[in-house]
């Protein structure tokens, strides 16, 4: 599952020796395409002239090699699957656009070495049983590894688990619902009782009473049996996404503390990584963006 990660890794460190082996900070950014997620890292330690070749450099045509500014080597980490069985993926993307609206920024991580940075992604995916489309996917592990590094912007859910944490939620609001309206019609299925023996009416004392009351009854039981359903749905992605790893769960994204899926673009984070590349020029004025 990290062959090709820890090779792919020795190559790059080869090549850049001087420039990657200390431990320095780092622009993290989520990169979803579709459905898949990669987790992409900008190097934001002293300047230096990065060595790539095509071998690992993401989607590469032809056989190259070339030399660009360390602000350029943008490291992608994914994980894929091959014939039913997961492993990771280290690219070099170095037309990456972090101003797209897609991307998200998900804050400054580190001091971290490159070497480091592997060995967190392989403690990540050495979690991992088995590769599921519910419960432990390429979303999973950006969003596990981001965390496993100190992202400070984390509130990016899975989709998968998006959806769980909605479920939970609306049990509640659901059940609650359906309690309300099984109180109010029993209210008024007691007071439409009242009024029919004091005007004397059969019809108003028998007929309302039990519709009010039907109601009653058909909103409790609506009121619980959509609750059920939905805290099964929630509690059965959780025994899966337990079932999926090893380990404890303190990291499970589904937890109150941090149970909010925003849609909304993130921004793409110039002022922290203008202040982080300021701080390690000395103070001097240095333009933050590659591109």
């Amino acid at each position: 599952a990290t062959s090709l990660l820890r090779e792919r890794t020795a190559m790059i460190l080869g090549m850049n020796p001087r420039g990657l082996r200390e431990p320095m900070l780092w622009a993290a950014y989520l990169w979803p395409t579709r459905r898949h997620w990669a987790l992409v890292l900008q190097p934001l330690g002293e300047h230096f002239e990065a060595r790539i070749v095509d071998d690992f450099v993401y989607h590469a045509s032809g056989c190259f090699g070339l030399e660009l500014p360390s602000t350029r080597l943008f490291l992608v980490y994914e994980l894929l699957v091959h014939d039913g069985g997961l492993f990771l993926k280290l690219s070099v993307k170095p037309d990456f656009d972090r101003k797209r609206d897609d991307i998200r920024f998900m804050g400054l991580v580190g001091p971290e070495t490159f070497q480091g940075l592997a060995d967190r992604a392989e403690a990540v995916v050495r979690r991992y049983r088995s590769y599921s489309l519910i419960g432990c996917n390429c979303q999973h592990f950006a969003a596990d590894f981001a965390r496993s590094l100190g992202a400070t912007s984390t509130k990016v859910l899975p989709e998968d688990e998006a959806v769980a944490n909605a479920a939970s939620d609306s049990a509640f609001a659901v059940g609650v619902t359906g309690v309300a309206m099984a109180a109010t019609a029993g209210a008024g299925a007691a007071g439409a009782s009242a009024v029919g023996i004091v005007a004397g009416s059969p019809l108003v004392a028998s007929v309302v009473p039990f519709a009010l009351a039907s109601l009653a009854t058909a909103s409790l039981a609506a009121g619980v049996l959509g609750g059920a359903a939905l805290v099964g749905l929630a509690g059965g992605y959780r025994l899966i996404y337990r079932n999926l790893r090893d380990g404890d769960e303190e990291g499970f994204h589904g937890s109150k503390a941090k149970g909010h899926c925003y849609s909304a673009h993130w921004p793409a984070g110039d002022e922290e990584v203008a202040a982080a590349d300021e701080a390690r020029s000395g103070g001097s004025s240095r333009a933050s963006s590659p591109f």
